[in-house]
């Protein structure tokens, strides 16, 4: 399987895209477009989604969470155990801006902290 820079350069290669242009078509300056594609940096969840909308392909297959382009396994390939729920939740969660990223991470703590309150009242 190959790592997220190399999926992202291999595809900006086949497109003709160089990293100008996914700058232009992203908003994300050039040399952090560069940095990704390089390998040099790992890519915000934020930045993850903008990159796979420009590229016509899912997050998921960006990160090699995926098979084919479009967010689907092969029948062949187990599925990484990701749930049909699960893989919803990282697309909305992807979606999310930056700032909503960080307040849904604090509320999902928040709902483990009560889980785990609740377990060991039981216990």
């Amino acid at each position: 399987m190959s790592s997220v820079s190399e999926r992202l350069a291999s595809l900006m290669r086949e497109k003709h895209i160089s990293c100008r242009k996914l700058s232009d078509m992203t908003g994300i300056t050039k040399s952090s477009v560069n940095n990704y594609a390089n390998g040099l940096r790992s890519i915000p969840l934020d930045k993850l989604q903008l990159i796979a909308n420009a590229l016509d392909v899912s997050a998921s297959w960006l990160i090699g969470w995926a098979d084919n382009r479009d967010g689907s396994n092969d029948d062949e390939q187990p599925d990484k155990n990701i749930k049909p729920l699960e893989s919803d939740f990282i697309s909305a969660f992807s979606s999310l801006s930056h700032q909503n990223q960080v307040f849904a991470l604090k509320m999902i703590q928040e709902l483990l902290d009560t889980q785990a309150k609740t377990s060991d009242s039981r216990e």
